[in-house]
């Protein structure tokens, strides 16, 4: 398989060096195309940040992706700091709290 990284800050060149850690967005040229790895989401340390509370869903045909858990998707919206996100962000504070209230998802 060709791999080569472009793009992505200092720690990438056309020659198969890859972007490091923390030096945002790099791409991939594979055989099959270029493949990019997205910026680091707002309100995060990144993504091994997301992981850390991130649950597996099952979404059927052996299909169990990681999921980011609720705080972490309330933590990235409210980075966003948009207007029209503020009605969604109260509703999934509130479920968070709701579900905490109830000791869902706690592992008790």
């Amino acid at each position: 398989m060709l791999l080569m990284a472009v793009g992505g800050g200092p720690g990438a060149s056309g020659d198969g060096e890859h972007a490091q850690a923390g030096e945002g967005p790099a791409a991939v040229v594979t055989v099959r195309g270029e493949q990019g790895s997205g910026p680091m989401p707002d309100g995060t340390g990144g993504y091994d940040d997301l992981r850390r509370a991130a649950k597996r869903e099952a979404l059927g045909q052996g299909l169990r992706p990681a999921v980011a858990s609720k705080g972490d998707l309330a933590r990235m919206l409210s980075a966003l700091g948009r207007g029209e996100d503020a009605e969604k962000l109260r509703q999934l504070r509130r479920l968070i709290e709701i579900e905490h209230e109830l000791g869902i998802g706690l592992d008790l």
